[in-house]
């Protein structure tokens, strides 16, 4: 065969190959990296202060006969914080720093050994610092993620009013809960939100995972965490974190770890994946950050469509790798890839990814894998997202009947389901369901009335909802005034 035919036959086979249409994945568009860890410091006149404040509501409980006797035992610790309805993620903190078990100042020793704590020339530390991670402005600045008592106890003082975007160390109050245990020791929660911290008035029986306050930066602080601190019913500090391997037996303050469940010292994982039309943005402290979350892309028919890639990592650790996948409306993989962007306790990686313009239209999905685990986020390309609710029809839902609720969407991701009346949130059916269309729901005791409504919410982008035919709830119990 000469060569111009050998040539030409190539040509032509090359013309009759179905063409596959591959991502450009273009490393020069990426970027990210570690951010800075939000902690705090108390200063010696502000921890004197607190010290002598408790001291004194103890005896003045004491003294009232409020105060129950300390039971001996050890208080077993759950976690302090927990999410909003609205907040649909993996997870939510970073644990940023330990108890400094280091007396001399600039020596760093936490509960491992290693130096993950600070001190300053005047202050060890002496709590736990749980950073919200990501956008934690943005989250104390909509209420999402909740400081929760870690056991049950009493409510021995609460402050409230100060200031709550702080950037900097400083001797300015905090706004803060403390709750002393059934055995004794007492818990502080601080750097709370301003005008979050709970009413109850102090001696007020406290459980635990009751909301104390919601995740700030008052006081000392710079950037929104959670200082949980434990003490003794001698005031002295507790650390509840606990390993006594070889060469990680750095806590003289506990010979076993308090907490019921505690997790490694690097809890490497992914806290969220999105998809959106930009970089996220991360301003000065303490402007909210803007996540530039988008589900919906329109193919440009020359340009195709720009998206980004997000992935937000906690003690993301040097060499660990990342996996991507991103799949066509029908199921099939598209393309593949993988990276290591670095290392940090709080880190971002933000990904550009060209879906060039004749790509299908529909419901795209990305899936991100990380130190085990898989993490899906989903977008739509030519095919604008709509939901609408089909059941429940009936202008009526009696207390007590459960009913089915039905909808179309065309998400493919997760979503809330809510129950609200007259445009105000009630109570979450399912906090992140699959879009399987149809869930059921025992209608629970809520005041009887009309304007109730189903709503369906997409949960990775909430601008995209809908709410279903509105009913009346009936079934109350009448109960006469004089019993009320």
């Amino acid at each position: 065969m000469s060569a111009w035919l050998f040539c030409l036959l190539l040509i032509v086979l090359g013309a009759a190959l179905p063409r596959g249409r591959d991502v450009v994945v273009d490393m020069q568009k990426s970027g990210g990296g570690a951010l800075p860890t939000a902690h705090g410091a108390l200063s010696p006149a502000e921890e004197e202060r607190i010290g002598h404040m408790l001291a004194q509501n103890l005896r003045a409980l004491n003294r009232a006969g409020r105060l129950p006797a300390a039971r001996p035992g050890v208080t077993s610790l759950r976690f302090p914080m927990r999410s909003a309805h609205t907040l649909v993620a993996p997870a939510y903190h970073a644990l940023t720093n330990f108890v400094d078990h280091a007396a001399a100042a600039g020596a760093l020793s936490d509960y491992y050994c290693y130096g993950r704590t600070y001190d300053t020339p005047s202050y060890n530390h002496t709590g736990t610092d749980f950073a919200a991670w990501p956008f934690g402005w943005l989250r104390m600045d909509q209420q999402e993620i909740f400081v929760v008592a870690a056991a049950d106890g009493m409510l021995i003082a609460r402050e409230d009013g100060a200031d709550d975007r702080s950037c900097v160390l400083s001797s300015q109050p905090w706004n803060a809960a403390y709750v002393r245990h059934d055995d004794g020791t007492v818990a502080w929660y601080g750097h709370l939100k301003r005008g979050s911290v709970i009413s109850k008035p102090v001696g007020s029986r406290i459980v635990a995972g009751e909301v104390l306050g919601v995740v700030g930066s008052s006081g000392s602080s710079t950037g929104p965490h959670l200082h949980f601190e434990l003490r003794t019913a001698e005031n002295e500090p507790i650390d509840p974190y606990f390993d006594g391997s070889p060469g990680h037996d750095c806590n003289p303050t506990a010979v076993a770890s308090q907490w019921e469940l505690q997790p490694p010292y690097y809890d490497s994982a992914v806290l969220q994946v999105t998809v959106g039309d930009a970089p996220p943005e991360f301003p000065t402290c303490p402007d909210p950050e803007t996540p530039h979350v988008r589900s919906e892309f329109t193919l440009d028919p020359a340009a195709g469509a720009t998206i980004y890639f997000s992935v937000y990592y906690r003690d993301l650790l040097f060499g660990q790798t990342t996996e991507y996948a991103v799949y066509r409306p029908d199921g099939t993989l598209y393309s593949a890839w993988s990276n290591a962007p670095g290392s940090g306790v709080v880190y971002y990686w933000w990904t550009t990814f060209v879906l060039p313009s004749g790509s299908p239209a529909g419901t795209w999905r990305v899936r991100v894998t990380h130190a085990g685990a898989t993490h899906d986020a989903w977008f739509n390309v030519d095919d604008p997202i709509f939901i609408a609710v089909t059941e429940p029809t009936a202008s009526e839902w009696p207390i007590g009947r459960a009913r089915e609720i039905r909808w179309v969407d065309n998400l493919g991701g997760r979503v809330r389901v809510e129950l609200w009346r007259a445009g105000a949130y009630v109570a979450t059916i399912e906090a992140a369901g699959d879009s399987d269309g149809t869930a059921g729901y025992t209608m629970p005791a809520v005041s009887c009335g009309a304007d109730y409504a189903i709503r369906i919410i997409d949960a990775a982008d909430s601008i995209h909802f809908a709410e279903g035919a509105p009913f009346g709830v009936m079934g109350c119990v009448y109960v006469p005034f004089a019993q009320r």
